[in-house]
């Protein structure tokens, strides 16, 4: 399983970030913070050399239950979305759930559980995607 999940987008760097905060509150879940990047490097002296976002979004009760699991899981949390130019085209990343998953130590009788949030969130990112690609 690739660790990286991307996606080509038609949509500019912008229209992919309105797109994906609409589609993170249809699929039940929130945007809990923004970051442009090039206007913080910006505010810092530095320029960024690509156009580049982050969207993160949140389930709070998948994120209790995994942080009931094992609270170093907060590490990682909560999901991001990365939007950026690449060349002229504008891409969308996450980091697989399930990469993620395999980072954190776990009491065995746990596992499935967390197995199971890992595929539900990771579906509900794929869909969040998909929607930001059109």
């Amino acid at each position: 399983m690739d660790s990286i999940i991307t996606a080509t987008s038609s949509l500019s760097v912008d229209e992919a970030v309105e797109a994906i905060k609409e589609a993170t509150v249809a699929n039940g879940f929130g945007v809990v913070g923004f970051h442009n990047l090039n206007q913080t490097m910006a505010e810092k002296g530095v320029e960024c050399p690509i156009e580049t976002r982050i969207v993160e979004v949140c389930n709070p009760k998948v994120a209790a239950g995994m942080l009931g699991m094992a609270a170093m899981v907060s590490s990682a949390m909560p999901c991001r979305i990365s939007v950026y130019d690449q060349d002229g085209q504008t891409m969308l990343a996450c980091i697989s759930t399930h990469s993620l998953l395999g980072l954190f130590p776990m009491p065995a009788e746990m596992k499935g559980q967390a197995v199971v949030f890992a595929n539900e969130v990771q579906d509900v990112l794929n869909r969040i995607m998909t929607a930001a690609t059109a």
